[in-house]
């Protein structure tokens, strides 16, 4: 499956944000990997004929990004409070760092929010191929979009990210499966359809 790699349906003072974003959190943290997971303009556009300079603008920009770093990196609360502010003339950045053993520890524990990342997101930075430890992502996305959306309405804060567990399809197709087999033969649907 195609890792999310691409900006291009983001504006292109967008794109220079996230890019100068990106920039500044690899030159500060050396992180393994950066997912950008959410971003957010917000533009207005004043026109006065009663004020100088007679057109205001303001534009506004922010960004979510889960930072993956080495098992053997340590960053200090120091050191992420400078990266936040060497960003902020970009943007405001808010960040989810975690090792990579324990963000692929999260995936094999389908921890929804780090699969939806993984699936969904746009890998603004890689280092070392590491998306090739990652395994595969989640297959047709649709079949979990209502699942993920009622995780997001639910606290879009997302406080809780790291409890919140995906239900796989294919494990919900098993246990249909299981539960017909249990089903005495008249009620089986094949039964049911040969009786007719």
């Amino acid at each position: 499956m195609k890792v999310h790699r691409s900006v291009a349906h983001l504006t292109g003072k967008e794109q220079n944000a996230l890019h100068n974003i990106k920039n500044r959190v690899v030159e500060k943290l050396k992180p393994q990997l950066i997912f950008c997971y959410r971003t957010e303009t917000k533009q207005s556009i004043q026109r006065n004929c009663f004020t100088n300079p007679r057109k205001a603008e303001d534009w506004q920009f922010s960004c979510n990004l889960l930072i993956v770093i080495s098992e053997k990196t340590t960053i200090e609360d120091h050191v992420l409070k400078e990266t936040i502010q060497l960003t902020e003339p970009f943007g405001n950045v808010n960040v989810k760092v975690h090792p990579l053993d324990f963000v692929l520890n999260q995936l094999e524990e389908n921890t929804l929010f780090f699969v939806w990342v993984h699936r969904t997101a746009i890998v603004l930075y890689e280092r070392d191929k590491v998306l090739e430890q990652f395994p595969s992502p989640i297959p047709k996305r649709e079949e979990y979009q209502k699942q993920v959306e009622e995780f997001y309405q639910q606290n879009p804060g997302m406080t809780n990210y790291l409890e919140e567990k995906m239900v796989l399809v294919a494990e919900k197709e098993e246990n249909t499966i299981k539960v017909e087999k249990a089903l005495p033969k008249e009620y089986h649907p094949q039964y049911l359809s040969e009786k007719k």
